[in-house]
């Protein structure tokens, strides 16, 4: 159980000037230019991204999600180990064969890469936003997405 534990997103932020080489890589210019106020120690961090407080021109407080570097690329790879591993016991047993985990896995792939595309994200907080609007004492936060 105390191994199980450990799998929470407790993960320390990236440095940053590694977040910063993101953003600039994302929106095509540091965030001292695009934002009036952008604070370089993150508040919140997980496994895939960490999110840093800012404030736009007109004042609006803003959580900028900075996606961790090269995560993509990380993801992609840890699933081709996965499929490795699938195949190989596909092939050496039958009931595992027969549990069909391939387009299982398949499946799961596809949602973790979808939850990397934070437009994704944007598009259903636009949604929740707009089912919410008919409750006007509560409020959904706005999604900017390049």
């Amino acid at each position: 159980m105390a191994d199980l534990e450990q799998l929470h997103s407790n993960v320390p932020p990236e440095p940053y000037a590694q977040a910063r080489e993101v953003i600039v890589a994302d929106l095509g210019d540091a965030p001292e230019a695009l934002l009036a106020s952008f604070e370089e120690d993150a508040f919140a961090a997980a496994s895939t991204a960490q999110v840093h407080r800012a404030t736009l021109a007109d004042g609006t407080c803003v959580a900028v999600k900075v996606q961790r570097p090269d995560i993509d690329a990380m993801v992609r790879a840890d699933f081709g180990v996965l499929r490795d591993v699938v195949d190989l016991a596909s092939r050496a047993s039958r009931t595992v064969r027969d549990l069909a985990l391939a387009p299982l896995l398949d499946e799961f792939a596809g949602g973790v890469g979808r939850e990397l595309d934070y437009r994704n994200e944007a598009y259903h907080a636009m949604r929740l936003a707009d089912a919410m609007a008919a409750f006007p004492s509560t409020r959904c936060p706005r999604s900017i997405a390049n």
